[in-house]
Formats: structure tokens, C-alpha cells, sequence
């Protein structure tokens, strides 16, 4: 089944209101990022926390999920929010191509240009959860 994943920007207390929408980025701000999974996250993390991958791997865990067949929704680490907080272009670039080379990005064939896109659009998510006290929010469903 093909799946979905919006990344969405919302108060703490949302969880359950994202879990529960169809498409979360249609109320939350936020963006669609297709093909991202746990682990390419939990990869991100580990990069910019110092977290090991399988520590990371655990946080990246879905904190709220519908249903076995989902959604899924994971609250993203203060840690990882706060580091991705102020990134310039330089830092965003020097990250997306760390992260282009892991076998998770490389084996399906992610682009350069796509993964540094997506660091520079969560950096900037990043910015907003922490200008408003809020939190981000990765939601992952079937793709309709």
C-alpha cells in the first residue's frame, strides 16, 4: 500500500487531531515528504544530536497510531527541533549531503537536490515550533 507522509508543525496537545486527519498539511502548516521513513529520520537525528542510530531509532517510534494499518504520528525531538532551528544555507547544504550518502537516501535513489531541500524546508518548520512553543509532527497514512 502506497503511503503518505506530512511533516506539520501544531501545539503539543494535536497529536491526536493530526493522527486523526487524512491530510494533516490541509490544517497545519507544514509539507508533504514522501518516501521519508523512521529510520531516514532517526538517521538525521543521530547526525545532529550525536544520539546514536538506535537511539534515535527509539525516538522516532510512533507516539500515536489510529490503527495497525495507521496512520502512524511521531512527535519529533525537542533535541532534533532545536538543532535544526537557524541552520544557514551552508549548514543545510553541508547536512543534506551527509545524509544524500547514507545507504537509506542512496539505495532508492533520493537526488542531491531533494534531500537538501527537505532539511532546509524542516529547518525552517524547525524555526516556526520554536518561535510559537509548538511541536513537529511527522504523519505518516495511506496515500489517497
Amino acid at each position: 500500500m502506497p503511503v503518505t507522509v506530512n511533516i506539520v508543525v501544531a501545539d503539543a496537545e494535536e497529536g491526536w487531531d493530526i493522527a486523526e486527519s487524512s491530510r494533516p498539511v490541509d490544517t497545519w502548516r507544514g509539507f508533504v515528504m514522501d518516501g521519508l521513513d523512521m529510520e531516514k529520520l532517526a538517521i538525521l537525528q543521530s547526525m545532529l544530536t550525536g544520539q546514536t542510530f538506535d537511539e534515535a531509532l527509539v525516538e522516532c517510534e510512533p507516539h500515536y497510531v489510529v490503527s495497525d494499518d495507521g496512520p502512524w504520528v511521531t512527535r519529533l525531538s525537542e533535541e532534533l527541533t532545536e538543532s535544526l532551528v537557524d541552520l544557514d544555507e551552508e549548514k543545510v547544504e553541508q547536512i543534506g549531503e551527509e545524509l544524500a550518502l547514507a545507504a537509506e537516501f542512496e539505495t532508492e535513489g533520493w537526488p542531491l537536490d531533494i534531500v537538501q531541500s527537505f532539511v532546509a524546508e524542516l529547518s525552517a518548520l524547525a524555526d516556526v515550533a520554536v518561535a510559537e512553543g509548538h511541536a513537529l509532527f511527522v504523519w505518516t497514512g495511506a496515500a489517497r
